[in-house]
């Protein structure tokens, strides 16, 4: 009958495999990586870049060279960091390889103005830049610095800007977009008005502004978002406190 049993029970499993099975999802739950690695390489003076990152943030700023910085961090296999170039144009592109969970933090320095095109699976940072920029997060969302020139953002999270000179400016998100310009909001050209009273636009439509450079409307903005949106002029400047005689 013992035997009988055991063979109705199926095959046994064996014992390490629970454990091993419990470790693999502490990894992939917090994310403890034993190993990392940090490298700098120097870029030249492109005219296009192209980040690709799909193991995690990449942050732009603008520096006295063109380079970029990542940082690994992993488990079982490090992500696959790659540089190729064609003429003047360079594509940066990291992945993790296997389906063990790792991390790679990218820096990115650039001076002039290149073409940016940035798409990253985590939050995209971009700080000081001026020239034409397109940015794709599918997660953790966007945050724009002092930017001027032409801005395209997609985003799978919120999208915040601070201190905005763009030329043109065009945001979709699934999240809640609040943006700071550098000059004043001088004009709705499509308002929507969501059932609660607060104005919202919605994802298949686009709420159109205008900014104002010295008195003249000379920048657009449209945005497309599931969430609320928010948009501000500059806050007043700091009054300095007066000195006593």
């Amino acid at each position: 009958m013992r035997d009988l049993d055991e063979r109705n029970r199926g095959p046994r499993r064996p014992r390490w495999l629970v454990p091993a099975v419990l470790v693999v999802l502490l990894l992939v739950l917090f994310g403890r990586f034993d190993r990392s690695e940090q490298e700098t390489i120097e870029l030249g003076t492109p005219s296009r870049i192209i980040v690709i990152n799909n193991a995690g943030p990449v942050s732009v700023r603008q520096g006295p060279v063109s380079q970029v910085t990542h940082r690994d961090s992993w488990a079982f296999g490090q992500p696959s960091f790659e540089i190729e170039v064609n003429e003047s144009d360079i594509l940066i592109r990291v992945m993790c390889n296997g389906p063990m969970p790792c991390r790679s933090s990218i820096n990115l320095e650039v001076t002039g103005a290149p073409d940016l095109l940035v798409m990253a699976d985590g939050f995209v940072d971009v700080d000081q830049f001026d020239g034409k920029l397109t940015v794709f997060s599918s997660k953790g969302g966007v945050a724009l610095g002092p930017l001027s020139g032409s801005v395209r953002v997609v985003s799978n999270g919120p999208v915040t800007g601070a201190g905005l000179q763009t030329d043109l400016l065009d945001v979709s998100s699934s999240a809640d977009v609040d943006l700071w310009f550098g000059g004043e909001v001088v004009e709705h050209r499509l308002q929507i008005v969501s059932s609660d009273g607060d104005e919202r636009a919605i994802s298949d439509e686009a709420i159109r502004i205008e900014i104002a450079t010295d008195g003249e409307a000379a920048s657009s903005v449209a945005i497309r978002t599931d969430g609320e949106v928010y948009l501000r002029p500059p806050p007043p400047p700091l009054a300095l406190p007066q000195q006593p005689d």
